[in-house]
């Protein structure tokens, strides 16, 4: 009897296979290209839980694929003429191999197709796709064109965009060649390459938002319990002592905003008012120009509660 849901479950996990690949054209790229990331490229590869394990990302791969599966149908239905959809080439550089796969590959016009289902449209194509784009352009039999077309999978409306993609110059090409022996060597003897220099835990492509973040963020950032000498009593004291300087900086704030309404109403001269039983002194303070300074380094600390399992 045909397991169905086995089946599907398959087909899906095959389709991740660019993601744990790290020598696929959607993982290439080179070190200062936005986005790109050494560590995360292998982690991907050795450390595949953290993907699949990772909730928002398996919502988000769900809502990509029937959105990518819906528009590949709408290409086939508006183009007349014969269209690819598993279509895989190779990108050969000496002992080095690119696995590309283009969305869509149209020969009679020379074409490939890069589908990208996100959140929100950009207004230009992101670095990561433009080279993945690059080199299916490179490792195609015949020349051709290449485009992404991102569609938004969020909102009321339908939203797309279609980017043109130039041939990846002679200098990129031996960046991301060069980036690939390093890579390799990483693969080989299964190790995981370092954080690279100037990346931050609050900065993309570490982290996104205040609810999105990589998914290897904890392998990286995230320090081991009890790495550090603080005693229970002390942190439970010092979570309360924040939580009251935010509340007192709130309650600051909402006071600072209702004297400003009054202070609307006093005078804009210069003097000394007898208003009943108090004393109001107006002073003007010129507008001034701060030369500019800086800063010392120094540490910030913020903390909150972990959610208690259930």
């Amino acid at each position: 009897m045909l397991d169905l849901n086995k089946k599907v479950e398959e087909r899906l996990l095959k389709l991740k296979k660019d993601i744990q690949d790290p020598f696929s054209a959607s993982q290439a790229g080179y070190p200062g290209l936005e986005g790109y990331c050494r560590r995360k490229r292998l982690l991907n590869h050795f450390k595949p839980q953290n993907i699949e394990e990772n909730q928002e990302l398996q919502q988000i791969f769900l809502k990509g694929f029937f959105a990518e599966l819906g528009y590949v149908q709408i290409i086939k239905d508006v183009v007349k003429e014969r269209v690819f959809t598993k279509v895989q080439w190779k990108l050969r550089n000496g002992n080095q191999e690119i696995r590309v796969d283009p969305d869509i590959y149209i020969p009679s016009l020379n074409k490939i197709i890069e589908i990208k289902a996100i959140r929100r449209i950009p207004e230009k194509p992101i670095e990561m796709h433009r080279i993945q784009v690059g080199l299916q352009i490179e490792a195609s039999p015949k020349k051709s064109s290449g485009e992404i077309h991102y569609i938004e999978f969020e909102g009321r409306k339908w939203n797309l965009a279609i980017f043109p993609v130039l041939r990846l110059t002679s200098d990129e090409l031996k960046k991301i060649f060069e980036e690939n022996e390093i890579v390799m060597k990483h693969w080989e003897t299964k190790t995981i390459p370092d954080i690279p220099e100037g990346f931050s835990p609050y900065k993309y492509p570490c982290f996104y938002s205040r609810l999105s973040r990589c998914p290897h963020y904890d392998d990286c950032w995230l320090k081991e319990k009890g790495s550090i000498e603080i005693f229970i009593d002390d942190i439970d004291k010092y979570y309360l002592i924040k939580q009251k300087i935010r509340n007192l900086k709130k309650a600051i704030e909402n006071l600072e905003k209702f004297a400003e309404k009054i202070e609307q109403f006093f005078p804009k001269e210069v003097g000394i008012y007898n208003v009943g039983n108090y004393e109001l002194r107006i002073h003007y303070i010129p507008e001034t120009e701060v030369p500019a300074y800086k800063r010392s380094a120094y540490y910030k600390y913020t903390i909150k509660m972990l959610k208690k399992e259930e």
